[in-house]
């Protein structure tokens, strides 16, 4: 196997894309892909070994998770899902942004991911039979935080730069 950096170069450099890697990663990488989408690879490295992905404008930063910011005991998140007509209602009061992405997107079946910039981010929300990409939208302008949808239809919550705002 490859070396964390290694792998993660060479990704970078045949999907011509900005990876910073940690250099204290001391993991090695047994495996291979083809025919994936770059950030399909790094959704499916960062899972399988704890990593965390920031994203700085087209910069994507890969850092070992900290174990401290995972895994407190959240109540269910109010969120509901029509699959035959699409529609998500989600009734949020001071809900850990992190446990909606993870309910949203065991729900909907559609890859909801939050940058660890925002894993201590509480929302608020109620929306009622939405279609899942404008109720994210209100999600993000509501809570005053940034929604990014990849090419391969996951959506990010990111947060807002400086002297940034969003607009709905």
């Amino acid at each position: 196997g490859a070396s964390m950096q290694e792998f993660l170069r060479a990704l970078a450099e045949a999907a011509n894309i900005n990876i910073n890697v940690d250099p204290n990663l001391q993991l090695r990488v047994y495996n291979n892909f083809q025919g994936e989408t770059p950030i399909n690879i790094l959704l499916f490295i960062a899972k399988e070994y704890n990593l965390d992905l920031g994203f700085t404008g087209s910069i994507i930063s890969v850092n070992a998770l900290d174990p401290a910011a995972v895994r407190q005991p959240a109540r269910p998140v109010n969120a509901s899902y029509d699959a035959n007509n699409k529609l998500i209602s989600l009734s949020l009061e001071n809900d850990s942004l992190v446990v909606v992405a993870r309910a949203i997107t065991q729900l909907t079946g559609t890859n909801v991911i939050v940058t660890n910039d925002l894993q201590g981010k509480q929302v608020n929300l109620f929306v009622q039979g939405m279609e899942l990409a404008p109720a994210l939208r209100q999600l993000a302008f509501s809570n005053h935080v940034k929604l990014s949808e990849t090419s391969g239809g996951t959506f990010v919550f990111l947060p807002l730069g400086a002297n940034e705002e969003n607009f709905i």
